[in-house]
């Protein structure tokens, strides 16, 4: 499996992997789980090699209300001892819900132009 010095992107990668993660806590919990993953967990995570970057947000739509989006160098990520240990919501996981993930790889240039003719098919707001 391909891994990168330091945790950063080669020079001739397209860009790198996204990682979503999408939850709810308990009311009760929100307080000190935000207290944590700020704290805690968020610096924990960008300790890990190469994950690049990462931001928190709140839903305005439907869904799980709290979003983490992370930069990351690929899928080896996952695969890090580093990783491993902290991974997950420890004490807070009986507290959390609706737990959904989305990972995204670069679209390759080519897929991306395709077919130039093509219109934006975005609903309305």
């Amino acid at each position: 499996m391909m891994q990168f010095p330091a945790g950063r992107l080669p020079a001739n990668t397209q860009g790198p992997y996204i990682h979503i993660v999408r939850i709810d806590v308990a009311p009760e919990f929100d307080a000190a789980f935000n207290r944590w993953y700020d704290e805690v967990h968020l610096p924990a995570i960008l300790a890990c090699p190469g994950w690049l970057s990462g931001s928190r947000y709140v839903a305005i739509d439907d869904g799980p209300r709290y979003a983490a989006v992370y930069a990351i160098a690929g899928d080896w990520v996952y695969d890090t001892p580093e990783f491993q240990a902290v991974k997950g919501f420890m004490e807070f996981e009986p507290h959390v819900s609706n737990f959904a993930r989305l990972r995204l790889a670069p679209l390759p240039p080519q897929a991306a132009t395709a077919d130039p003719g093509r219109e934006s098919r975005s609903s309305p707001s």
